[in-house]
């Protein structure tokens, strides 16, 4: 074999890069995993860490990502989370008054918001909806953000909530 032929190839520079950001990604993701606050992420999106929450508040209105986030971390101004840290006497829906104001309680079961919930089912397309998926899907954001216009619960703590074009990131 010639001599010029033996040489090792020089490294792609873009190839270690991207093998090097691979190797961050699997990291942090063990370090996610070790993390006490894995569990309850899990549960609201599996995928957690990932691009996919950057690019799914990416175009939605400041105010609009802030109460996405605390929805999806279980830090939004609800009853529940608001008597954990000290800023409300109970934990206890103010709407129904029959359980704690908890997330899941507030978009799946409150009979209060009865009517706004079946509004977001028939604006979602589904029968059936679950946190995952009014969290997590694109194509829920809409419905989602204008049952918590309708129900004015965020109100105090937000003021009017932007309104959203039906599907503000195209995808389906």
């Amino acid at each position: 074999m010639p001599r010029h032929l033996k040489k090792t190839l020089p490294y792609s520079k873009s190839a270690m890069k991207w093998a090097y950001n691979e190797k961050l990604k699997r990291r942090a993701q063990k370090i996610w995993q070790k993390s006490p606050h894995f569990e309850r992420m899990k549960k609201t999106d599996p995928t957690t860490p990932s691009d996919k929450y950057i690019k799914l508040i990416t175009n939605l209105p400041r105010k609009l990502a802030s109460i996405l986030t605390q929805l999806r971390t279980g830090h939004a101004p609800l009853a529940k989370h608001l008597h954990r840290i000290g800023k409300n006497d109970s934990p206890i829906c103010p709407a129904c008054q029959q359980g704690e104001e908890s997330i899941q309680h507030f978009l799946l079961h409150c009979p209060a918001h009865q009517k706004a919930r079946q509004t977001m089912r028939n604006n979602t397309g589904r029968r059936d909806i679950n946190i995952t998926k009014l969290l997590t899907t694109p194509r829920t954001l809409c419905a989602l953000f204008k049952f918590m216009a309708e129900t004015g619960c965020f109100h105090n703590t937000f003021g009017e909530l932007p309104t959203l074009a039906e599907e503000p990131h195209g995808e389906r």
